[in-house]
């Protein structure tokens, strides 16, 4: 992976989520409900890249969130970070059995990392909350919430980006799925 073509795209997903984001805000009864792009570059990532550059690359956009991400009085780093470290590992176990450039491919991985990373990710938060006061309206319940219908919202805005997603791949450094045909040279065995 081209990892200086990887920062530009980091950088540019996270403009998009600061900004989009809050333009294209869903607001709910449980709050705004927010797409999530750097969801939709990892998911990227971990289609094409090699596991340990998986890993590498979910640390860091992680890391990027909890550096971005303001929690009100819960500012900590280390949430999206284990989160995403999570969700790096469930996309590894997954990704050999799903098509790699088929756009629900896209839909089914952002539903289900995203799922496992945000239960990380309100899990540590929560666990802070036990062990101090918790800020007014902070409810677990209420981010489990918001966060499952951020992730159907990215998870559709994925499924659109999905094409144009795989066009840039090999700007990352990805290889282009080899078509396999028959093999030339090789006979067939005999019945």
């Amino acid at each position: 992976m081209n990892w200086w073509v990887f920062g530009v795209f980091s950088y540019l997903f996270l403009a998009f989520q600061s900004s989009l984001g809050t333009v294209l805000a869903l607001p709910t009864n449980f709050g705004n409900v927010e797409p999530r792009f750097l969801l939709i570059l990892a998911v990227l990532v971990a289609l094409h890249a090699p596991a340990r550059t998986t890993t590498i690359a979910w640390f860091i956009l992680g890391l990027l969130l909890d550096l971005t991400t303001v929690h009100d009085e819960l500012s900590l780093v280390g949430p999206y970070t284990l989160g995403y470290l999570g969700a790096a590992y469930v996309a590894l176990q997954l990704r050999g059995s799903v098509l790699r450039r088929h756009p629900l491919t896209y839909v089914f991985l952002i539903l289900i990392c995203g799922g496992a990373a945000h239960l990380i990710i309100t899990g540590v938060l929560t666990a802070r909350v036990v062990v101090y006061a918790p800020p007014d309206g902070w409810s677990a319940v209420n981010q489990l919430v918001i966060r499952a219908l951020s992730l159907v919202y990215t998870a559709v805005i994925g499924f659109i980006m999905a094409v144009p997603m795989l066009k840039i791949s090999p700007l990352l450094g990805f290889q282009p799925a080899k078509v396999r045909g028959p093999r030339v040279g090789v006979s067939s065995p005999r019945r």
